[in-house]
C-alpha cells in the first residue's frame, strides 16, 4: 500500500486520502475482483470516490455505464446507487472487477490509484473511508494452476509527504478552463505534481507518501500567479531531503 492507510480491527485496509494506492502481481489468473466499501459518518456528505487501474502499465477505461463522461478518466468510482447504505444501515460490500480475459500463463502487475479528495472545498474534511476487505483470483476454467498473488516489498528509507489543499491533490489538472463546479473531472491525484515528483525519488530508493491535510506547506496562492513556483518549492525542499546527487538528476530532468 502507499499512502496513508489504516487496518482495522476486523482486518480490512481503510483509506480515504487521495493517492492512496494499492499493487501487486498476479499470476496463473485470468480476473480480479476487489471487494470494497464506502463508509462515513453522514450520507449526505459522502462524496464519491474515483479509482485508475493500471494492468502492466496499461490504463483501464471504465466499462461499467456508470462515469460516461469521466470513464476515459476514471476506472472506477463509488458514485452507483450500490455503494450507498441500506435502509438497515448496513454498509453493502461490492466487488469490483479489476482486470479481467487476462493470459493464463503470465505474470500481472496490478496498481489501483485512488485519484480524488475525500471531499471537496472543506478545510476540515469530514471522514470518508474505503475499505479493502480482500483481492479474489479466477483461473482459467478446467486449469489446474493455482492463482497466486505477490505483493511488492516495501523499501525501507525515509519517506516524503507533501501537505497542501487541493490544488496539491491535482485540483484542476484536468481543465481547460475554470469550472463551473468543484468535482471529479476537475482533478486527478494520478497526474498531480507530488505522485510525478515521488516517482522521480523513487528512483533514488526513497519511500513517498502523497496525501491531502489542511496544512499548506507551500501558499498555493502564488500558484495562480505563478504556476511555477510551488513546483520550484518542492524541488528545493527535495533537494534537501534527498542529498546532492539526486538533486542533480532532479534539476536535469526539470530543466
Amino acid at each position: 500500500m502507499q499512502g496513508r492507510t489504516l487496518v482495522s480491527a476486523f482486518g480490512e485496509i481503510q483509506f480515504d486520502h487521495s493517492a492512496v494506492a494499492f499493487r501487486f502481481t498476479v499470476a496463473n489468473t485470468v480476473k480480479v475482483v476487489a471487494e470494497l466499501s464506502q463508509t462515513g459518518p453522514d450520507p449526505a456528505v459522502l462524496q464519491p470516490h474515483y479509482f485508475k487501474v493500471f494492468v502492466d502499465g496499461e490504463f483501464q477505461p471504465s466499462t461499467t455505464g456508470n462515469e460516461t463522461e469521466l470513464s476515459s478518466i476514471f476506472s472506477f468510482s463509488t458514485s452507483g446507487a450500490q455503494w450507498r447504505e441500506d435502509p438497515d444501515g448496513s454498509i453493502p460490500l461490492v466487488n469490483v472487477v479489476l482486470a479481467q480475459n487476462l493470459s493464463l500463463d503470465a505474470t500481472h502487475d496490478i496498481l489501483v490509484f485512488k485519484a480524488t479528495e475525500a471531499q471537496f472545498c472543506e478545510i476540515d474534511p469530514t471522514p470518508n473511508y474505503m475499505s479493502l476487505y480482500y483481492i479474489d483470483l479466477t483461473s482459467a476454467e478446467g486449469s489446474d494452476a493455482v492463482p497466486q498473488l505477490t505483493a511488492p516489498s516495501s523499501p525501507l528509507g525515509r519517506r516524503l509527504e507533501f501537505l497542501g489543499d487541493s490544488i496539491t491533490a491535482g485540483y484542476c489538472n484536468l481543465c481547460e478552463e475554470a469550472p463551473e463546479a468543484t468535482n471529479a473531472a476537475a482533478e486527478s491525484g494520478y497526474d498531480s505534481w507530488p505522485r510525478l515528483i515521488a516517482q522521480m525519488a523513487q528512483v533514488g530508493g526513497w519511500r513517498v507518501e502523497v496525501y491531502t491535510r489542511r496544512l499548506v506547506l507551500f501558499p498555493t496562492s502564488l500558484l495562480k500567479e505563478h504556476p511555477i513556483s510551488e513546483l520550484i518549492s518542492t524541488i528545493k525542499l527535495i533537494c534537501l531531503l534527498l542529498g546532492f546527487r539526486l538533486c542533480l538528476v532532479i534539476l536535469w530532468m526539470t530543466h
